[in-house]
């Protein structure tokens, strides 16, 4: 902003001059208090700075010790500084630091409601976050946003967040992490986003409130983060939701939804919700879905629910969403849920239980759910391995020392991932759950392993039809399985408690291990990515083609019926597919059985038949696999060995 608007902007002050017991005195509310910062000096490496006197209201600390000096910095320095940023001798200033060495900055300003008889109930802060460096590190870093009330003055201010109550929304995410170590200009705009956030607040005549600005030291070097033209406005009247309006991207935000998950080893602490607790989820999920949204925050923020959420309204020029997330201080790291009613595709649903775990795959999701218009994203807000609790569902197949814990939303029922899960299914018949996950290459030699969450093979098969998609992908040689076809048991996700609830896997116990699936409903797609797929953005918008190919994107596709296509009886009977080594090229079956004739389909990936064939077995076979009528794709050849078993094999024509 130019010096001359942002004089301007100063005009609007509303709050008094006077600076009662050392906060700014609110008088009334007509309009809001605005600072810019260009009173910090333009020079020099050891300003003097004094709390509530070098900016009356403003407070700074850091974990070290007291701050005492601060510096003019364009960016060039990367010393552990509070700091006034800005060009070189530049009176247009912003207000921030550098965290580094143990050092973790704050800065905040601070309030006191003197009106005779008027209680705030919303605050809207806005404010423009800058980036005047870019460290070594390749992520984002987070200036933390939160805010305390108090019934007294609020006489401590420390580089922490304790005790104070978080709003994500309001947090700035720095929007370069190149790795190029580098000054940058804060002014310009890929180095700066506005944030506009108006929340719901209790401050009554008499009471105070500190808002904070929190920049923690990195593990890695850190970027160089401040705030400017900051605006405050205090509401008598509450919003129905808390609101948000400014330019940070969807993708964005949720990123800053990321960084604050607890890591495997954090220490934190994590619990289910109790029956009463998830009884109340539910019912906000559904008021939420019943456009009642007043109702939903309310049955969320209430205290005697004890969730410890918040419902966020999140405007953008195209979309409006509604945005469950973690409020405050709250102990319930149960996830963050978005959901867009105006969807052009209200049957698509994305989910990302493992954000930290299958690294980027949150970001993922939250970019396919913008992309391609879905209904809702839902991410796990723990690493799967936080609570050293079993969940007691069956598998063993886990990373958290081979056993399923109850912080992985995937492997436990009870969770608020699940619960929502069924409240949304519960809403319409066709509507599908993508859930995105990642292993390490080095484990498996394909690039993805997709599924139905099944070993059962539909004639409509929504896994093979993605497998085709991406292997036909132009520019990436990308090789791609489906489980049930081609490995069975090969992350499968038959132990997925998401993917059996939406299979109708039998007599509902979806936890139990004794439990057979004998359905496949097409209402679940289990995608498992290798690094680079999921951790390089340059490839989602090929996945996100890819997907919308699919059938599963189709919400007038009617969901796949129950399969009797289920690999059943003798063991005896095998089907393999070979290259030829003749001219031609052709590929040749082989066959093993003890049955006298095997019936012969090539399927196709909508199902198909192609061509139909009886071969005699009684022991091994082989034939050509007649390929010249068929276009280049992915095809199925399923053998039939009388009423005793099938066998179903993936190929390729090229």
């Amino acid at each position: 902003m130019s010096n001359a608007s942002k004089f301007i902007a100063l005009s609007l002050f509303f709050i008094a001059p006077a600076f009662v017991s050392a906060q700014i005195s609110i008088t009334g509310i007509a309009n809001p208090f605005t600072q810019n910062f260009n009173s910090l000096a333009a020079s020099g490496t050891s300003n003097a700075w004094t709390n509530n006197s070098t900016i009356p209201g403003w407070y700074a600390a850091k974990t070290s010790g007291a701050v005492a000096t601060y510096r003019a910095n364009d960016g060039t320095s990367n010393a552990a500084n509070l700091c006034s940023f800005g060009t070189a001798n530049n009176t247009d200033r912003a207000l921030g630091s550098v965290g580094a060495g143990g050092s973790s900055f704050a800065w905040g300003v601070r309030f006191k409601n003197n009106t005779a008889n008027t209680t705030i109930n919303s605050v809207k802060v806005t404010f423009t976050g800058e980036q005047w460096r870019v460290s070594t590190s390749l992520r984002e870093q987070p200036v933390r946003f939160s805010y305390f009330v108090s019934a007294g003055a609020i006489n401590t201010f420390s580089a922490t967040e304790t005790g104070y109550l978080k709003v994500p929304f309001a947090n700035f995410i720095s929007p370069v992490y190149s790795g190029a170590d580098v000054a940058l200009d804060g002014n310009a705009g890929a180095n700066r986003v506005q944030v506009v956030m108006r929340f719901k607040v209790a401050v009554a005549p008499g009471r105070e409130i500190m808002l904070k600005w929190f920049d923690a030291d990195d593990s890695q070097f850190d970027h160089a983060l401040g705030i400017d033209d900051v605006s405050v406005q205090f509401y008598s009247n509450a919003t129905v939701t808390d609101e948000f309006t400014g330019a940070t991207s969807l993708e964005h935000f949720m990123k800053g939804v990321i960084l604050d998950i607890p890591a495997q080893n954090s220490g934190v602490p994590y619990a289910l919700p109790s029956a009463a607790q998830l009884t109340k989820w539910g019912d906000g999920i559904t008021l939420l879905l019943g456009a009642q949204y007043g109702n939903a925050f309310n049955k969320f923020h209430n205290a005697n629910n004890n969730l410890g959420y918040r419902l966020t309204k999140y405007v953008t020029s195209t979309r409006t969403y509604y945005i469950v997330s973690k409020d405050g201080a709250s102990a319930n790291h149960w996830g963050t849920y978005v959901f867009s009613p105006g969807s052009t595709r209200p049957c698509v649903n994305f989910q990302a239980p493992h954000p930290l775990h299958d690294a980027k795959t949150g970001e993922q999701a939250a970019w396919l759910f913008r992309e391609t218009d879905a209904f809702s994203l839902m991410v796990a807000g723990a690493h799967r391995c936080l609570s050293a609790v079993v969940s007691g569902c069956s598998g063993t197949d886990s990373p958290c020392a081979g056993q399923q814990r109850i912080s992985d939303v995937a492997h436990v029922v009870g969770s608020a991932f699940e619960k929502t899960t069924e409240v949304v299914a519960a809403g319409g018949s066709n509507r599908r759950f993508l859930q995105m996950h990642g292993f390490a290459q080095g484990d498996n030699p394909f690039h993805f392993v997709l599924s139905n969450g099944t070993d059962l093979t539909p004639a409509n098969d929504r896994a093979a039809q993605l497998d085709a998609a991406l292997e036909a992908v132009v520019g990436k040689n990308w090789q791609s399985r489906v489980a049930h076809l081609d490995n069975p048991g090969m992350l499968t996700a038959y132990n997925n408690i998401q993917g059996r609830y939406l299979n109708s896997y039998a007599d509902g116990n979806i936890c139990s291990s004794n439990i057979v699936s004998n359905t496949v409903t097409g209402r679940f797609l289990h995608i498992e990515q290798y690094e680079a797929a999921r951790e390089d953005p340059t490839n989602y918008p090929l996945l996100r083609d890819a997907l919308l190919a699919n059938a599963i994107f189709d919400c007038a596709a009617p969901n796949l019926q129950n399969s009797s296509d289920r690999t059943t009886g003798s063991t005896e009977n095998a089907v393999e597919i070979r290259q030829s080594n003749d001219e031609a090229n052709d590929l040749t079956c082989y066959l093993q059985s003890g049955q006298l004739l095997a019936n012969i389909q090539i399927v196709n990936t909508v199902g198909q038949v192609c061509t139909r064939q009886t071969v005699e077995v009684f022991g091994s076979a082989e034939f050509k696999i007649p390929t010249e009528g068929l276009a280049a794709g992915v095809y199925f050849l399923v053998a039939d060995f009388g009423v005793a078993e099938r066998k179903t094999v993936k190929f390729v024509v090229r």
